[in-house]
């Protein structure tokens, strides 16, 4: 599709969304600009701001994913990155809000269950993500392994922080 019609929104923004899985900021920011040059559409607002969030640039982020839910309220993508952002800066009350949303409505969703972790962690409620923890890791076995590479360090970092 790219070669038909090289600034096709969709097919950049999907090609934008591989490279920002992959960890390539910076071909995923260009295809997400260029998904964004026919029309400002939510999605590639939402992973153009997901890359800001990874390069550190935490207003421009905000103010693309801010943009993106105005378009789309509900997309569940924004929304968690939204909440991550929250708790990097540390507007913790919001980030809860919105992780509770998005638990509640898909509570299988792994990325929400260690953004939830994590959030707990920043609020110091460290038992109570400590048991979620405990819980996950009795289930190792059935654990993608994505959500394992994630969860151990979230581990080490409760248990260090448990024995203070």
């Amino acid at each position: 599709m790219l070669r038909i019609e090289p600034e096709h929104p969709f097919a950049n923004y999907l090609l934008g969304s591989v490279r920002l899985r992959r960890g390539q900021l910076e071909l995923a920011e260009d295809l997400f600009l260029r998904s964004m040059v026919k029309e400002r559409n939510a999605p590639a607002c939402a992973g153009l701001g997901a890359v800001m969030l990874r390069k550190g640039k935490l207003d421009d982020a905000e103010t693309l994913l801010r943009h993106s839910l105005s378009l789309d309220p509900d997309r569940h993508f924004t929304l968690h990155t939204l909440a991550e952002l929250l708790i990097k800066t540390g507007k913790l009350d919001d980030a809860e809000k919105i992780i509770s949303r998005l638990t509640s409505s898909k509570p299988e969703d792994m990325g929400f269950r260690m953004t939830f972790i994590r959030l707990l962690i920043e609020q110091k409620k460290l038992h109570k993500a400590a048991i979620i923890v405990s819980d996950l890791l009795g289930n190792e076995d059935y654990l993608p392994r994505e959500t394992l590479y994630e969860l151990r360090p979230l581990a080490a970092r409760l248990s260090q922080e448990l024995s203070y």
